[in-house]
């Protein structure tokens, strides 16, 4: 959950980052130190022209205030790039199985989509300082306000379809049943 002190020092300095999200953010920075070596680095990210890259959002996105460089835009960037290797395999198998689940799984509307990509993303780095995959956390990083019905429904909804599940002791959503995936 983004609360304390350096989680409010990030909101409060989160108009120097934009137009990246803090969420995508402190999910980017966790990324880069979860990947093998041979990895495009953050500076590749930040400055190369690839599909659902930085440059590419500042290029083609109108810039205001809501329009964020957002998580499942990082997950969508993350899964164009070839062979994403992480360091260890049970994220490897997380990896696959986000992957599996939104070209395969049940059909998903545009926001429902965005929710699994962010749990997935979330869960595959976990843990990500700061961030959890509770209705806050996931209302916040994709709509800004601290509680969303839009994105409560779209969590039952998916708790019905059978891609998310709630984990009653940690209070957050995984893409799996099992820890052990």
């Amino acid at each position: 959950e983004m609360s304390g002190g350096r989680s409010t020092a990030l909101v409060e300095n989160s108009p120097n980052l934009y137009p990246i999200h803090p969420t995508a953010f402190l999910a980017l920075a966790t990324a880069v130190k979860r990947f093998g070596q041979s990895q495009r680095s953050l500076f590749s990210f930040l400055l190369a022209s690839e599909a659902n890259g930085l440059q590419q959002f500042v290029r083609s996105s109108e810039l205001h205030a809501e329009n964020w460089y957002r998580l499942p835009r990082l997950y969508d960037y993350l899964a164009a790039l070839d062979g994403v290797i992480f360091r260890q395999g049970d994220r490897a198998r997380k990896w696959d199985l986000l992957r599996e689940t939104l070209a395969h799984g049940p059909e998903l509307d545009v926001l429902e989509s965005d929710v699994v990509k962010t749990v997935g993303l979330l869960n595959v780095l976990d843990p990500v300082p700061y961030l959890l995959t509770d209705n806050r956390t996931l209302s916040r990083a994709l709509t800004d306000k601290d509680e969303s019905k839009e994105v409560s429904e779209a969590l039952g909804s998916l708790m019905k379809k059978g891609v998310l599940y709630f984990r009653r002791a940690q209070g957050d959503y995984c893409l799996w049943r099992h820890s052990s995936v």
